[in-house]
């Protein structure tokens, strides 16, 4: 990735480093060649944090298509209130958006999401219920609904259960009652949930991977 022009005395250098898109020690923004200030955007330096160090650790990086997928999600849940322009490359998305996404891609990779993620009796509408309902407590800003998360989905035999606001049981197709957010993920199921397990499959062997039940989803 491209270096801070500040460390790199104005240069554009390039290295491959264990860093994110934000320069911790002179406050600037320089993903893509950028050189933004970010004095006073405390939360843009804490997504730096936990990128470099929770984040990190579970094998997601700033360009492994993770940080990527939820900066997108993101900003589909900002275009559902806000009808203006919205940002049109990815490295101004990502400027836009950079706190949110981390924090929504820490949320995604926790132990407890990847093994309802990774469950094959889970289907499609219960993967965008989750991950709809972690888009809008982080564009929310509500840490009691992102802390309820973890504990409002889960998995008894071939039922999945939601209880963010009532108790739903998912069997044999029925739905949850997905919102608009949740219908447009809904068509992206498959690959939200094979990029947010892509850092379990480069933890894992492929033959440690394969083995599990052969039954069929509840979708």
């Amino acid at each position: 990735m491209t270096m801070c022009r500040r460390c790199a005395h104005g240069q554009t250098v390039e290295v491959r480093t264990r860093c994110g898109a934000v320069c911790a020690r002179h406050r600037r923004w320089h993903y893509a060649g950028a050189d933004e200030d970010l004095t006073g955007s405390a939360a843009h330096l804490r997504a730096e944090r936990c990128l470099v160090g929770t984040l990190w650790e579970r094998g997601v990086g700033l360009d492994t298509g993770e940080l990527e997928l939820a900066a997108e999600l993101i900003t589909l849940r900002r275009s559902t209130e806000h009808r203006g322009a919205q940002p049109f490359t990815y490295p101004e998305q990502l400027r836009e958006v950079y706190p949110e996404a981390v924090q929504l891609a820490a949320l995604l990779t926790e132990p407890w999401a990847e093994r309802f993620l990774s469950n094959i009796r889970v289907g499609r509408v219960p993967v965008a219920a989750l991950v709809e309902a972690a888009v809008t407590a982080r564009y929310a800003n509500s840490r009691h609904g992102l802390a309820a998360i973890s504990d409002s989905f889960s998995t008894h035999g071939r039922e999945v259960v939601i209880s963010l606001n009532r108790t739903v049981r998912l069997r044999y197709g029925r739905s949850p009652g997905l919102g608009a957010v949740g219908e447009r993920i809904l068509h992206i199921a498959p690959r939200v949930r094979a990029t947010f397990l892509r850092h379990a499959d480069a933890r894992y062997p492929v033959a440690e991977r394969a083995h599990g039940s052969s039954s069929p989803r509840a979708s």
